[in-house]
């Protein structure tokens, strides 16, 4: 952007109080809305310095997330254009990316299995409105202070323009891929390779943000070269690790699997289908932390209760007056004093 935003800026009725990222293309303001009072979020992109495709990607983008009102999807409340700025002013959330969260702590997997069903739910509103999101990734996920996650930056999504047919929402032939980008370690094969997608790519890129959120790895290991990590995308078979085996569930193991797969007819359907088998093994997995810390309070709960009995008190007290009885008799002294003879003169 040529001109630089700031502090006091005014766009239409938005103040921009400070300055939240950075994009490719962009810059992500905190504002204030001077009407309704509330702090929105403001992506700006400079139209004196884009060209015609840059602005209307961004306008499409405005049209494609103001069609999604989903708890787990930042939404989209405003768009504002003046001479210079035309902006896309979003929900604010006041939180921290997955990226961000995952540099501090990792989370157990109870907590991992949680946002990832959170997400499906959200990914899996947004396949049915039609539009895929192309770039799922830790960055564009953000979890609010009450644990809370929220799909963000639909920016270089596509709309699929569903077809309605009687009780279901039948997909037409998968768009290309020939404008879209998307960061090189979150790709699909077929994205990477250029090739038709449709909403499985978006269920491959959710199986690496999964794999990266119960492991803390990324599936196809690190490299700083973008075209090392889609190769290995493409072509590299995805396996676990022995540390994988031991602390994963067969049932989620299962299900990481299926979602990286390289062919897309060889992976789930769609989002319904994961959202579920999600929510069943974080239900199995409470289930089991639960069993386990009743297990471990068996032997005092039941030792209290033993006790607690009046029966069981009175046969230790007796118990022990009888060994106290015992152990006087046979401490006891049994030697009688010798007689003391006593002269008498």
């Amino acid at each position: 952007m040529e001109k630089q935003l700031g502090p006091n800026t005014q766009l239409g009725r938005y103040k921009l109080n400070s300055l939240l990222g950075i994009g490719g293309s962009s810059e992500v303001y905190r504002a204030t809305d001077t009407e309704l009072k509330r702090q929105v979020a403001i992506k700006c992109i400079h139209i004196t310095t884009a060209d015609k495709s840059a602005t209307q990607s961004i306008e499409h983008e405005a049209a494609l997330t103001a069609q999604l009102n989903h708890p787990n999807i930042v939404q989209l409340h405003d768009i504002v254009i003046t001479d210079q700025v035309l902006g896309l002013v979003m929900e604010y959330v006041d939180g921290a990316t997955l990226k961000e969260t995952m540099k501090q702590t990792k989370p157990d997997q109870s907590q991992a299995l949680d946002w990832l069903a959170q997400i499906s739910k959200g990914l899996g509103h947004a396949h049915k409105s039609g539009i895929i999101h192309c770039d799922l990734k830790l960055d564009n996920v953000v979890l609010t202070k009450d644990n809370v996650v929220k799909i963000a930056d639909f920016g270089i999504a596509k709309a699929l323009l569903p077809v309605k047919t009687p009780g279901s929402i039948k997909f037409p032939e998968p768009t290309s891929s020939s404008q879209i980008s998307g960061s090189a370690h979150a790709v699909s094969p077929e994205q990477a390779q250029g090739k038709q997608l449709d909403v499985r790519t978006d269920i491959f890129s959710f199986g690496i943000l999964a794999y990266q959120l119960l492991t803390g790895r990324h599936p196809f290991g690190i490299d700083q070269d973008d075209q090392t990590i889609m190769q290995r995308i493409v072509h590299q078979p995805f396996e676990f690790s022995a540390a994988d085996r031991i602390s994963m569930p067969d049932t989620l193991l299962g299900l990481i699997s299926a979602l990286l797969e390289k062919k897309p007819t060889n992976r789930p359907k769609n989002m319904e289908a994961i959202s579920a088998r999600l929510q069943h093994i974080l239900e199995l997995t409470r289930s089991d932390t639960k069993e386990d810390d009743h297990t471990r309070l068996i032997p005092l709960i039941t030792s209290v209760k033993f006790w607690q009995q009046p029966i069981i008190q009175w046969c230790a007290f007796a118990m022990l007056l009888t060994v106290i009885t015992l152990s006087s008799w046979f401490l006891w002294p049994t030697n009688k004093p010798e007689p003391v003879y006593v002269a008498l003169i």
